[in-house]
């Protein structure tokens, strides 16, 4: 799907305009809406078994229970700073962490609580982080109340046919079936039921801010906050571009459930985009974690081998590259694909031709990311933030011309990668050394230190404002 096409359906549709019971519902399903369309249009509809359905609710349940007992948020004190971190955990030396908050955490004294989302119906643990708490009992007790019927929201039919024209639009469109009256209704019966929840865990929490990882999908969460005049700040968590549809609105839309600031990695991530917020809400404030794993493996001899970095959107176009790459007579590396998380369960039926080749495929959280990036001469991509952390290792870069790459053609356009359209392109100029490469624009220094100065402006003020 081409981003602008996906905004004259925006504009045609007048979708920003919707509103049921006062609430502007396209900015809460817009990400959703967008990525539904993505997948369909690289995959086809997946069928899920109604064996899987029952698997999974049965394990929500169960997790739902444990929460009951074990790191409920309700039985949480109150706290200078309350943190909603990002589920999806890395694993480093048997412990599981948010690369996003945990440096953070660690290196300040202020008094925080960190919760966070189930991911995948579970939790990773042992987790390094202190003060933790989960939000399975609001989100899962939400979806309880959802199958029980509780709540359910009242939508008018005429409001139902206006989403269910706007449906067959998108179909239309993007040759796809999105169900926008079921998505929308039930986004609306999720925030009947959760909003009361949140409203009386942050009374309890009581922060002087609220400070989250990923704004999209946190709406109600958002909401809650800004009904209760709390601060709300947004981390970074992976590539902001022009046609990201969490972060790029129209400049005559804005969103309300939007942070009220946002926190960047870099001066970069702000260009371009039209945030649903002022500019001067938007400050650069670095990446400690990756700061902490360029210094980790600082001293790190690179061997000959070149790593593709893979996203399940363009996995089988780059998987055949890799393929290719390992038997070509021109390139003399060892490739190395490095899986998604979302792949790793799934690449063998996906990526078959990968099986018994001489392709070394990496379908675990161990080696890390960034071990690789050190072991490694160069690396090929097509949209993953990882590219823009790999060029701190002084890896040679290649963005493979797909559908998707144009979130990594700034770094083409800079001087600081190369664009391929084969393995005979690639074959052409491997060897040839880093480019240059400014990373203090994309990832500015000393972040460690200027996050927790920003933080701290905001517990204490209420607000962020430029260093003096």
């Amino acid at each position: 799907m081409k981003h602008e096409e996906f905004s004259n359906f925006e504009n045609e549709t007048n979708v920003f305009d919707i509103r049921i019971d006062e609430i502007a519902v396209w900015e809460r399903v817009r990400w959703k809406v967008s990525k539904s369309i993505q997948r369909n249009e690289n995959a086809g509809t997946k069928n899920t078994k109604s064996s899987e359905y029952a698997s999974k609710y049965l394990r929500g349940g169960l997790l739902f229970a444990e929460n009951l007992l074990y790191k409920n948020p309700f039985l949480a004190k109150n706290a200078d700073i309350m943190f909603v971190g990002h589920p999806r955990r890395k694993r480093d030396a048997n412990m599981w962490w948010d690369i996003y908050c945990d440096l953070l955490h660690e290196a300040s004294d202020y008094d925080y609580i960190h919760f966070e989302k189930p991911y995948d119906v579970k939790h990773y643990e042992p987790a390094v982080t202190e003060n933790l708490r989960w939000l399975t009992l609001i989100e899962y007790g939400g979806t309880i109340q959802k199958l029980l019927g509780l709540k359910a929201p009242k939508i008018s039919p005429e409001s139902e046919n206006d989403l269910r024209a706007v449906g067959g639009d998108i179909k239309t469109r993007f040759g796809t079936d999105v169900d926008l009256y079921k998505i929308i209704r039930s986004n609306l019966h999720h925030r009947a039921v959760t909003l009361p929840l949140y409203r009386r865990l942050l009374r309890k929490i009581d922060p002087a801010c609220l400070v989250v990882v990923v704004s999209y999908g946190k709406e109600t969460l958002i909401e809650a906050a800004h009904e209760l005049s709390i601060p709300v700040a947004e981390l970074q968590h992976g590539v902001i571009h022009p046609h990201h549809p969490g972060y790029q609105y129209p400049k005559t839309h804005s969103k309300q459930t939007f942070p009220d600031y946002l926190l960047t990695w870099g001066k970069f991530w702000s260009q371009n985009v039209s945030f649903p917020i002022p500019d001067e809400r938007v400050f650069p404030v670095g990446y400690p974690y990756l700061d902490e794993l360029i210094e980790r493996y600082d001293n790190r001899l690179p061997r000959s081998q070149i790593l593709f970095i893979s996203q399940a959107t363009v996995g089988s176009e780059l998987a055949r590259l890799a393929l290719e790459c390992a038997v070509n007579k021109r390139i003399h590396m060892d490739v190395i694909y490095k899986l998604h998380p979302s792949e790793f369960s799934s690449w063998r039926n996906k990526y078959p031709w990968l099986l018994d080749s001489g392709v070394t495929v990496i379908d675990a959280q161990s080696p890390s990311l960034y071990e690789l990036f050190a072991q490694s001469r160069a690396q090929v991509g097509v949209g993953s933030t990882a590219v823009y952390e790999g060029l701190c290792f002084d890896l040679e870069t290649y963005v493979y011309d797909i559908d998707g790459a144009s979130f990594l053609m700034p770094l083409v356009e800079a001087g600081a990668a190369r664009r391929i359209d084969s393995v005979d392109a690639l074959a052409a100029q491997l060897g040839r050394g880093a480019d240059t490469y400014d990373r203090e624009h994309y990832f500015a220094a000393d972040a460690l230190a200027i996050m927790q100065e920003t933080l701290e402006r905001l517990m204490t003020t209420g607000t962020v404002y430029e260093r003096a």
